[in-house]
């Protein structure tokens, strides 16, 4: 089943293209053509003018970005605010730390920079402490201070190589 139908009432349809494989689904269109599933909208005729700010590849990176940040800075919030007593606590009786949680969201982050062409891991240990072993069965060997460090420094990398 296709992740998207076009209408191709207007234009040639030598003028589309569709590629789907490792990327996420594009759809490089004139404005005359219509998605049906409404997931990236219609254009206005009138209104569009071709240039990289109207580029529905660049639209959906600027959406991208601006929603990463938006939750990075609402975890910079939330755990920035955090004493190292505070990030000891269970969020529920018998569940994760919020140190361990933070160091997940760390280590998750540093493996996007290889993974995006941005440079090499900057703290492949985090992998051990926070995603391959569940909270509390290792010894942490990161402080909730040095991690906060190390949660900027890999956000700052990311951000830098959007």
């Amino acid at each position: 089943m296709p992740l998207a139908r076009i209408d191709l009432a207007e234009g040639n349809p030598a003028n589309y293209r569709r590629t789907i494989g490792e990327e996420a689904l594009r759809i490089q269109r004139p404005c005359g053509a219509r998605i049906a599933s409404g997931a990236m909208g219609s254009c206005d005729s009138s209104k569009w003018k071709a240039g990289k700010d109207n580029d529905h590849r660049n639209v959906v990176r600027r959406f991208g970005t601006r929603g990463w940040k938006s939750n990075v800075e609402r975890a910079d919030k939330l755990f920035g605010a955090l004493s190292p007593e505070q990030l000891e606590k269970e969020v529920a009786p018998g569940k994760n730390r919020l140190i361990y949680l933070l160091g997940h969201l760390a280590a998750v982050n540093d493996g996007l920079l290889p993974l995006l062409g941005i440079g090499e891991r900057l703290h492949p240990e985090f992998d051990v402490m926070f995603l391959s072993n569940p909270d509390k069965s290792i010894q942490l060997t990161v402080s909730g201070q040095s991690l906060k460090g190390a949660w900027q420094e890999i956000n700052r990398k990311l951000w830098d190589g959007f």
